[in-house]
């Protein structure tokens, strides 16, 4: 659970030296999301991010926000647009969290824009939009987008 990511996060803060942050995740929450990037990007410590095996949903702002970003060579991305399952008996409750909604979409946008450097936080926002609901990206073009700085050599 993010709590003991979160933990985690906030005791190795206290030692010295880099943290390491491993992620391989299908997502989660944006509400988590968030509070797990202003975790890594408050630290008084380093925070290298490296992603394996399959980073996806709300782990791609994670692995942006490191200081340092890198993935192994098999790694993979996904990031999608904003998705949610609400369930209310009235619309106006449904509509705010529409509005939340949207909001959480141009936030992660902002926030990619400031991780990677890479074109405008319009360009991140509008990367889901369209036919293209879902998008995947390997090693290179996570580098090509600012997302990484490095992809790690196999050592055999």
């Amino acid at each position: 659970p993010v709590t003991h990511v979160a933990r985690a996060l906030l005791y190795l803060d206290h030692t010295d030296g880099d943290i390491h942050f491993w992620i391989s995740t299908p997502g989660g929450p944006s509400d988590e999301m968030f509070g797990l990037y202003d975790l890594v990007t408050t630290r008084r410590n380093r925070v290298i991010t490296t992603g394996f095996g399959v980073v996806a949903s709300a782990g791609v702002l994670l692995l942006a926000a490191g200081d340092e970003r890198k993935v192994t060579p098999n790694c993979w991305l996904m990031s999608h647009a904003e998705s949610a399952y609400f369930e209310f008996d009235d619309t106006w409750t449904a509509e705010q969290r529409l509005q939340w909604q949207k909001r959480c979409e141009l936030r992660w946008a902002e926030l990619m824009h400031k991780c990677t450097g890479f074109r405008t936080a319009r360009w991140w926002y509008d990367l889901h939009r369209g036919r293209r609901r879902e998008v995947w990206m390997d090693p290179a073009e996570m580098q090509e987008h600012g997302i990484i700085d490095t992809v790690m050599e196999e050592t055999s």
